[in-house]
């Protein structure tokens, strides 16, 4: 099956299309070649979750395709988050102040709070390290989207539970939730 703009380097799934031409004036206003061609790794082997991710490029590059590439990323913010915060924690503590070394550059925080940087422009890499430095210092729970929610619970028990039960029964799990919830994308749990 081929798929335009999907290309299959090795045995990962990538994004290739030219600039289209509402945008070449902003690539060129960037230093970038409008000529050339944008070329992402979508991260996966799996050709659904390819397709659906090209959706998502796809939409990226529709709205004006702001920043680069890398401002594009296919994993949950809750999953950078503990990544994060398990860096935060293996930091030793500083006897002197009682807090932890920050896992980000310094200057990163200083250019937040003086509104010299603007969030937006950070990787999503980069905001849950913030988070979970902050977190860590000052014991105030994250936000929302970093909370654990009804969809992961109910999908880490799919995982759980896969060859143990019925497709029949997850799928009704499924839409047990999917009734809950009505018309809210998502509940954290500690809201329940």
């Amino acid at each position: 099956m081929k798929i335009s703009k999907l290309r299959l380097r090795g045995k990962t799934y990538s994004y290739r299309s030219r600039v289209p031409q509402h945008l070449k004036v902003l690539y060129a206003s960037h230093g970038n070649d409008p000529e050339k061609t944008i070329q992402l790794s979508l991260k996966t082997h799996d050709p659904s979750i390819a397709l659906a991710r090209k959706r998502i490029v796809d939409d990226w590059i529709v709205n004006g395709g702001v920043g680069s590439g890398d401002a594009i990323d296919f994993v949950a913010p809750r999953q950078h988050y503990l990544e994060q915060l398990a860096l935060v924690q293996q930091q030793p503590i500083n006897e002197v102040y009682g807090i932890r070394a920050p896992i980000i550059d310094p200057s990163i925080l200083d250019g937040l709070q003086q509104g010299l940087i603007d969030s937006t422009t950070l990787s999503p890499e980069v905001l849950a390290a913030i988070t979970a430095t902050l977190v860590d210092a000052t014991g105030q729970p994250p936000p929302n989207h970093y909370k654990y929610t009804l969809k992961d619970a109910l999908a880490d028990y799919r995982k759980l539970r896969r060859g143990e039960m019925q497709e029949k029964t997850l799928a009704a799990f499924d839409r047990a939730v999917a009734q809950f919830l009505d018309d809210k994308s998502d509940v954290t749990l500690d809201a329940i």
